[in-house]
């Protein structure tokens, strides 16, 4: 969990040095998502690729869900930094979430599902969305 902390940091980071460097948040975040998806798990999992989306009222399926979306908020955020689309926001994390899901399951590091990838791309456009209206109220704010 204190790695979704350290994304959040990250993200807030991003807003603050925006104007100087947009491509360090961004590789930052890219590392963070592949250390927390990849490289700090052991080759253990042997299972097919899930490509039913799972709704259903457990527990385990929505916290992993919720987790998925926090991971990319930051993501989508110093991404929409720039200058971006939204569009292009989305285009960019879902790359990045079936390229670590294609790996996930090549490596037998975690499971390849395509629970992961929609909910990544959820969180890549909040994130988008949510720097969008920080620029905005920052902007407004600067106008008075």
């Amino acid at each position: 969990m204190y790695e979704a902390v350290v994304l959040m940091i990250t993200a807030l980071w991003s807003l603050q040095c925006h104007d100087k460097s947009r491509v360090i948040p961004v590789g930052y975040s890219m590392l963070l998502i592949l250390y927390i998806t990849l490289l700090r798990r052991t080759p253990e999992y042997n299972e097919e690729i899930r490509y039913h989306i799972s709704f259903l009222p457990d527990v385990k399926v929505w916290t992993g869900n919720l987790l998925n979306v926090i991971l990319y908020i930051p993501l989508g955020g110093t991404i929409y930094n720039m200058a971006v689309s939204i569009k292009g926001t989305a285009f960019a994390a879902l790359l990045s979430s079936v390229l670590c899901d294609i790996i996930q399951y090549f490596t037998h590091r975690g499971v390849a599902d395509i629970n992961d990838v929609l909910f990544n791309l959820i969180g890549a456009c909040a994130g988008a969305l949510l720097f969008r209206a920080f620029r905005a109220f920052k902007k407004k704010k600067d106008l008075q």
